[in-house]
C-alpha cells in the first residue's frame, strides 16, 4: 500500500485495543493483516482527528464490530476463509436502524473472481464503499468523513425511534394506571348497587328505579374504560384471543341482553333475526360479544327515540355474517373512509349528548381483524340510517367440542367461609355485605399482614385478595396463604390491573383466578357457590 507521506511506527498495541465506551459510536475499526497497512492507516486516521482502533485478528475485528463502531476499514485479504462469513454474521445481527459503513480496500488492477465474491457478499448486508490500491490518504479521509456522516444520521434515527418507544411505553403505563384508578371506585359502586338492590325498602319502586340508573351508568363507565385500554392493547398486539367454537347466534343474543341492561333500549325497537342453521366461527366468545355490543351501542347512540335497530346473523359455506342496521342519523359520505379511526366521531353538538370517545368502532375493526374477518360501514347519507356488516370465516366443529356456558343467574344455596382482603374501606364494606347476603360466612382484613393472619385463623375456603395492599401486596399474601393452607383454599385476585403480564404474575403467585374490577356480581356469586370453578381455565369459566 502506498501513502502520500511517511508514517512513524504506531503506538504500542496495548494502547489501541481498548476504546472508552463514549467513543464506540465514532470509532473507526481497522484491520489489514498484510505488512504495515493496518498500523499506517490507523495512524493516518488518528492524525486526521478520527478515533482509529486497530484490530489484531479477524476474530477481534468481528468482536469489536459487534460492540459498536462508526465505520469499519478492512483489507480484502483479511476476508479469506471464514473471515467474510464472520463479518457478514455480525452485520446481519444489527438492529433495524443500523447500517455500519464498511470500507473495503481491494487490490488494484484486474478484479479477481475471489474479490468479486467478497464484494457481492458484503453488498447484500452492508453499506459498502470500495477503495483500490494504491490508496491515497486524502481519498481515505474523505471516505471516512462520508461514512461517519451517514452513521450519525443513523444515530439520529435511533434516538427518534427510542423516543417513540418511550412515548408508547409511557402511554401504556398511563393507561394501565388510569384503568386501575378508575376501576377501584367502580368496584365499590357496582357492589354497593347489588347490596341496595337486595335491601327491603318502603318505596321499592323508587329504589329499583335509581338502582337501575346507577347500574346502567357504572356499566357505561366500565365499558368506556375497557374500550380505552383495549384499543391500546390491540394496537400494541397485546390482546390474546381465547378461541373456541362459537355460534354467532348465541353471541348476538347475549350482546343484546347486555346492552339492554347497560344502555337501556325502551325508546327503540330492536329486532333480532337469526338463521335457522348455526353460524359457527372459531373465536373468542368474549371479544365477539364485545364486537356486537359496540355496534349495538353505536346504533342506539345515533338512532333517535322511536327508531328501529335490526340485528341479523346469517352464513354461507365460507363465511358467517353479523349485520347491525339502524334508521338513525346515518353517516356523511366524507366520514365513511375514516369511521374506524380512533377518536373519530360524526360531528356532535356542543352538549355532546351522545357521549363516548370515538373508540367503539376502532376497537370493533381491530377485533374483527384479529379474528381474520372484515367489517364494513354502509350509509346512504345523513338522515338515512347506517349499517355495519361483519364477515368472519366459518369454522365448523367436529361433533361437540364445547360445553354450555354456566348459568350465572342460579347458584347453589351453599355457605362458604370467605376472606376478603381489601384496603378500600368502602369497597370492603360493600363486598362484605353482598357476600353475606348470598349466605356466606365472611371475615375481612384491610392490609396484607392482617390478611395473612386472618387467613391462618379463619381458614377460608375462598379468599378474595386485592393486589395493591399496604404492608404486603396481594402476590405476597397469596404465596403465604397458599403455604399455610395448601391447595384447598381458592385464591381469587380481585384487582384493577388487567394486563396479560398481570394475569401471569397472579398465576405464578398461586392465584386460581384473576378477576378484573369491577367484577360481574353474578360471576362472583357462581364462583363462591362452587369454588371448584377456580381450578378451571379462564376461558371455560368465563
Amino acid at each position: 500500500m502506498a501513502t502520500t507521506q511517511e508514517s512513524p511506527d504506531p503506538p504500542a498495541q496495548t494502547s489501541q485495543t481498548q476504546s472508552p465506551p463514549s467513543d464506540l459510536m465514532e470509532r473507526v475499526l481497522v484491520f489489514a493483516p498484510t505488512g504495515r497497512d493496518g498500523p499506517l492507516v490507523t495512524e493516518s486516521l488518528s492524525r486526521a482527528g478520527f478515533v482509529a482502533f486497530l484490530c489484531r485478528s479477524i476474530e477481534h475485528f468481528c468482536e469489536e464490530l459487534g460492540r459498536g463502531a462508526g465505520a469499519a476499514f478492512v483489507a480484502e485479504e483479511a476476508l479469506v476463509g471464514d473471515g467474510v462469513s464472520c463479518v457478514i454474521d455480525v452485520l446481519r445481527k444489527q438492529p433495524a436502524w443500523s447500517d455500519v459503513p464498511v470500507i473495503l480496500m481491494t487490490s488494484g488492477g484486474k478484479t479477481t473472481q475471489y474479490s468479486e465474491r467478497i464484494v457481492r457478499s458484503l453488498e447484500s448486508v452492508s453499506n459498502l464503499t470500495l477503495l483500490e490500491r494504491p490508496l491515497r490518504i486524502l481519498t481515505l479521509i474523505s471516505a471516512i468523513h462520508a461514512a461517519l456522516r451517514a452513521r450519525r444520521r443513523q444515530y439520529e434515527v435511533r434516538s427518534l425511534l427510542q423516543e417513540k418507544e418511550d412515548a408508547v411505553r409511557h402511554r401504556d403505563q398511563f393507561l394501565a394506571m388510569l384503568g386501575h384508578e378508575l376501576r377501584n371506585p367502580l368496584a365499590a359502586i357496582r357492589t354497593a348497587v347489588e347490596v341496595v338492590a337486595e335491601c327491603d325498602k318502603t318505596d321499592r319502586e323508587m329504589l329499583t328505579q335509581h338502582t337501575q340508573i346507577i347500574r346502567r351508568q357504572s356499566s357505561n363507565l366500565s365499558r368506556l374504560v375497557d374500550d380505552l385500554l383495549d384499543v391500546a392493547r390491540a394496537t400494541a398486539g397485546k390482546i390474546v384471543l381465547n378461541r373456541q367454537f362459537v355460534d354467532l347466534r348465541d353471541v348476538a343474543q347475549r350482546a343484546l341482553d347486555d346492552v339492554k341492561l347497560a344502555v337501556g333500549t325502551q325508546r327503540h325497537e330492536i329486532i333480532i333475526n337469526t338463521a335457522a342453521q348455526a353460524a359457527f366461527v372459531f373465536g373468542d366468545p368474549v371479544r365477539l360479544e364485545q364486537i356486537v355490543a359496540n355496534l349495538l351501542t353505536n346504533a342506539i347512540k345515533y338512532t333517535p327515540p322511536g327508531g328501529t335497530i335490526r340485528i341479523e346473523v346469517s352464513g354461507d359455506d365460507d363465511h358467517a355474517y353479523i349485520r347491525v342496521a339502524d334508521t338513525g342519523e346515518g353517516i356523511p359520505p366524507q366520514m365513511l373512509p375514516r369511521i374506524f379511526e380512533p377518536f373519530v366521531q360524526v360531528e356532535q353538538n356542543l352538549d355532546r349528548s351522545r357521549g363516548g370517545l370515538g373508540l367503539g368502532l376502532p376497537l370493533v375493526n381491530l377485533l374483527v381483524q384479529m379474528h381474520g374477518g372484515v367489517v364494513q360501514a354502509l350509509s346512504e347519507g345523513t338522515g338515512r340510517g347506517s349499517q355495519f356488516l361483519v364477515r368472519l370465516p366459518v369454522s365448523r366443529p367436529r361433533g361437540s367440542t364445547s360445553r354450555p356456558a354456566p348459568d350465572t343467574r342460579q347458584a347453589a344455596a351453599v355457605s362458604r367461609r370467605v376472606l376478603i382482603v381489601e384496603d378500600s374501606a368502602d369497597a370492603r364494606a360493600a363486598m362484605r355485605s353482598l357476600v353475606r347476603m348470598w349466605g356466606h360466612e365472611v371475615v375481612v382484613a384491610e392490609d396484607g399482614p392482617s390478611g395473612v393472619e386472618r387467613a391462618r385463623e379463619f381458614r377460608p375456603e375462598v379468599a378474595l385478595l386485592d393486589i395493591g395492599l399496604p404492608g404486603l401486596d396481594g402476590y405476597q399474601v397469596a404465596k403465604m396463604v397458599r403455604e399455610s393452607l395448601g391447595p384447598d383454599v381458592c385464591l381469587i385476585a380481585l384487582t384493577g390491573y388487567g394486563q396479560a403480564e398481570d394475569r401471569e404474575r397472579a398465576r405464578l403467585a398461586g392465584f386460581d383466578r384473576h378477576l378484573v374490577k369491577p367484577v360481574e356480581p353474578s360471576k362472583l356469586r357462581l364462583i363462591l357457590a362452587d369454588p371448584s370453578i377456580c381450578k378451571e381455565d379462564e376461558a371455560a369459566a368465563g
